[in-house]
């Protein structure tokens, strides 16, 4: 099996410190009609990916911090209202800074500190549960308990992960603004494993349709709706329908195609864990030849999702 190499991802939990509060004193398939990828046509594109792709360039900005007073309307809060300025012309932000300026990014004006966005957005959240798929665009609020404790800001990014600016030690300023970390592990920070309090749906305060985050269209289970991974399904009006299962996995494609399900086998001819590009069960082995996959073997202790050039193999 030929797979192209690709450089492994890890994720480590680090420690959180505190973050900056204004504390109190489916339907009929429609294809080729959604636009999901940011660009600069912006009348093309849903406010959700808009806000996504502004913080995504933001990533590696440094962490600022605010020691009190008055929220600045420039770094690292940014609550002034009017356009975003250029990524590039951010030089700190922290996390409630970070939500202000996608806000911004689409024309929205920014809520304030941490205290303002668990007030501003109770009435139309949820209980986190960890449990829970919350599709990318989702606001994640801790409140702001005291001045040791001064809550978190954050929001889903594509694939689970959370796009998030903090430090990893008081005073410090990296990471900054990052999107490498779970939703599972950002909920883990400290210990709490119960860390966040609130979720907030994207179109409840990013704006877009509840359920097609960027249009009708056909897209696959987890590129920003509910849903399988390996599993097409047609949105249409805030409505999802399974359009079909996809064996050899859903492949997301750019702006203005529909995703479609795999018609080959996903990095070549050969032997796949179900899960691994491939749909069916993950402690199976199949082969997939020619566009077509094959229970090989049950996997009794696990199947073993190998690097690029190698077959996945039975542990």
């Amino acid at each position: 099996m030929m797979r192209p190499t690709t450089a492994a991802i890890v994720l480590v939990t680090l420690p959180l410190a505190a973050c900056t509060a204004d504390a109190p004193g489916y339907t009929e398939l429609v294809p080729g009609t959604k636009q999901k990828a940011f660009s600069s046509a912006r009348d093309n594109v849903s406010p959700v990916s808009a806000a996504l792709a502004y913080g995504e360039a933001l990533v590696g900005t440094p962490y600022g911090w605010w020691y009190g007073g008055p929220l600045p309307g420039g770094e690292p809060m940014y609550t002034d209202s009017g356009p975003a300025p250029d990524p590039w012309d951010v030089g700190s932000v922290n996390c409630s800074g970070l939500m202000n300026l996608l806000l911004r990014s689409i024309g929205a004006d920014p809520i304030g500190g941490t205290a303002a966005y668990y007030a501003n957005y109770y009435s139309v959240s949820e209980w986190f549960d960890p449990n829970t798929y919350y599709p990318p665009g989702t606001l994640l609020i801790r409140d702001y308990y005291d001045v040791y404790d001064q809550g978190h800001v954050a929001v889903v990014d594509g694939g689970g992960a959370v796009l998030q600016s903090y430090p990893n030690c008081y005073g410090c300023s990296y990471p900054g603004v990052d999107n490498s970390l779970s939703v599972w592990s950002t909920n883990a920070w400290g210990g709490y494993y119960n860390y966040f309090d609130l979720a907030v749906r994207p179109e409840n305060w990013l704006g877009g349709t509840a359920g097609c985050p960027s249009g009708d269209g056909a897209y696959c289970g987890g590129d920003g709706i509910d849903g399988d991974p390996n599993t097409l399904y047609a949105c249409s009006g805030g409505s999802l329908s399974v359009i079909e299962h996809c064996a050899l996995g859903c492949q997301s494609n750019p702006a203005g195609t529909d995703d479609e399900c795999n018609t080959s086998c996903p990095l070549g001819n050969g032997l796949y864990c179900g899960g691994d590009g491939v749909s069916g069960n993950s402690n199976t082995l199949y082969s997939c030849y020619g566009g077509y996959l094959t229970p090989v073997q049950t996997c009794s202790a696990g199947c073993d999702w190998n690097p690029p050039g190698v077959d996945d193999s039975c542990s």
